[in-house]
């Protein structure tokens, strides 16, 4: 918008110049005829005063005089014809007409009339229109994830379809349809909103990622031509995009390819995909493919600083935990205070592959490296909690040193654990499971921003109207992004102050270029809208698409 002013101004300055320019070369030929005027007649009366001189002194006869002055009468009206020939403009016809001040009238009005009639119909027919549509994709994104009535919902998105129809490269405007109709469930719609994304940024991987994962959804989670085409165009701009194989992973597993789909869960983990939900569902993926596939299953190897830690669940304990149950791996000091150094939160799988490194630190002063030696802990929550509570199971490992150490292996509910762990999990004393919060966020990236490569993200829950210290934090590697998340009490900052402790809530989604928590200029930020943690059931959307300054 702002080149469009600049460009209009220059060209009114260029109107104006050739509106003006005849006037002020007529006034400048004016000035001009006129010095050259004083001048031939400043010479003939000089040399008629010569002329008179010499007829008075004798020097010449009358009759010679005549004829001399007469000669120079005749060379002074040959210099005024000369000017007229020249067009020469009359001294006074500038300042008699009125061509002047027409000029300077015209120059004047002619772009303030532009101006106003462009205020008129050009901004009510374009700018006007630009602006209702950010209007409606802003409400429609308000209402999308605040529990709303699905209707209503609904009916804003045809209004953003239809507008989007008469400003249909608008790539904002398709990107914001496509995540709320997906939210919605509405996945064929969603599919066809990246679609076009995809087509206004033929270069950007992003919005076909959501395009083929749209469609996997739309097509009950089968992998179909059309599917596959766009997983495939991925592929082509993006060789071993983790979600794309993901998908591919899935369907092999479900189609009785076990062997290909060990394969492409191995490739997904492969990418560095960080500790978390999504990192065990992967790993179990996998124990389960190459079980099926009858291919060995080695517990891995240590790698890197960390320490190595394999959890593994009878089946028999899993089948009967409910759906919000979850497993804390914890690091703790010898004989210290009982405030673990370092914690992951996992689902609760047959198996789990988990390293605890310095990035998992509760504090910063208080990480791995501080000590000489921890003992790890394995807790399965049935309340999904960090709290203790009944019916829990826990297991504790001997002393394990922080650096160089061998993987740790645990068992909760195994019939034959190793001699290291031979006593069989006692579930845990009685203890009123305590009222916890929990809540979902998908953090995704507006194509508008570019996500710096290294980056970290961070996901945290503030209070509203509450102190500026987090109530829940989560660390991760930018480049997973779009990625879903979860904060509960278990990330909480301070015991005394607990995610379920804030009745309104905020999450904020931050990408750091050199991995600080604080804001600096140039970090990317997203903020969703407020929810209570304590009453939050669907999954809230926080799009990264404002640059910090």
């Amino acid at each position: 918008m702002m080149v469009f002013w600049i460009l209009v101004l220059a060209m009114i300055v260029v109107a104006v110049a050739f509106t003006l320019w005849p006037l002020f070369r007529g006034r400048s030929e004016s000035r001009a005829a006129r010095i050259r005027a004083h001048s031939n007649l400043a010479i003939f009366e000089d040399r008629l005063a010569e002329l008179e001189a010499d007829r008075d002194e004798g020097r010449v006869d009358a009759t010679e005089f005549d004829v001399l002055r007469a000669e120079l009468e005749r060379s002074l009206l040959g210099d005024v014809d000369d000017l007229d020939d020249d067009g020469g403009p009359d001294p006074s016809a500038a300042d008699r007409g009125l061509g002047g001040p027409v000029l300077v009238g015209g120059a004047v009005l002619v772009p303030l009339l532009a101006l106003v009639l462009y205020a008129d119909w050009g901004l009510s027919l374009g700018f006007q229109d630009e602006l209702a549509l950010a209007r409606e994709m802003r409400e429609v994104e308000g209402l999308a994830g605040t529990g709303h009535d699905s209707r209503q919902v609904d009916q804003l998105i045809s209004r953003l379809e239809s507008r989007l129809s008469s400003n249909p490269d608008d790539a904002d405007g398709w990107f914001l349809l496509g995540r709320t109709a997906l939210n919605q469930g509405a996945f064929e719609r969603a599919a066809t909103a990246f679609g076009r994304v995809g087509e206004l940024l033929p270069d950007e991987p992003g919005p076909m990622v959501f395009q083929a994962q749209s469609l996997y959804l739309a097509e009950d989670r089968q992998v179909t031509p059309r599917v596959r085409g766009v997983i495939d165009r991925v592929l082509e701009l993006v060789p071993g995009q983790p979600i794309m194989l993901e998908i591919l992973g899935m369907d092999a597993f479900q189609n009785a390819r076990f062997a290909e789909a060990a394969d492409l869960f191995e490739q997904v983990l492969a990418t560095g995909i960080p500790e978390g939900e999504r990192r065990a569902f992967l790993q179990d993926g996998l124990q389960r493919s190459r079980e099926l596939a009858g291919l060995p299953t080695p517990l891995p190897e240590a790698q890197g600083e960390g320490i190595q830690v394999q959890v593994q669940i009878a089946d028999a304990v899993l089948r009967d935990l409910p759906s919000n149950a979850a497993v804390f791996v914890m690091a703790r000091p010898v004989g210290g205070p009982p405030m673990p150094l370092a914690v992951q939160r996992l689902r609760p799988a047959s198996r789990l592959d988990v390293r605890l490194t310095l990035d998992d630190a509760m504090a910063p002063d208080m990480a791995l490296d501080s000590v000489e030696e921890v003992e790890i802990i394995a807790r399965l929550s049935r309340a999904g909690t960090a709290e203790r509570g009944p019916g829990d199971l826990e297991r504790t490992s001997p002393p394990v040193a922080t650096r160089g150490a061998a993987p740790v292996e645990l068992w909760l509910g195994a019939s034959e654990p190793p001699a290291a762990a031979r006593a069989e999990p006692e579930p845990l004393p009685s203890v009123a499971p305590a009222a916890g919060g929990r809540v979902q966020a998908l953090v995704e990236v507006s194509p508008e921003v570019g996500v710096p490569p290294g980056s970290t993200l961070y996901v945290f829950a503030l209070e509203v109207d509450g102190p500026p210290a987090p109530l829940a934090v989560s660390r991760h590697r930018a480049d997973e992004l779009p990625l879903l998340v979860a904060l509960d009490d278990s990330m909480t900052m301070t015991p005394e102050r607990p995610l379920s402790a804030a009745s309104r809530v905020q999450i904020i989604a931050r990408v750091s270029a050199d991995g600080g928590v604080a804001a600096r200029p140039g970090d990317l930020e997203g903020v969703s809208v407020t929810l209570d943690p304590r009453n939050s059931s669907r999954v809230v959307n926080v799009l990264i698409d404002r640059v910090i300054q």
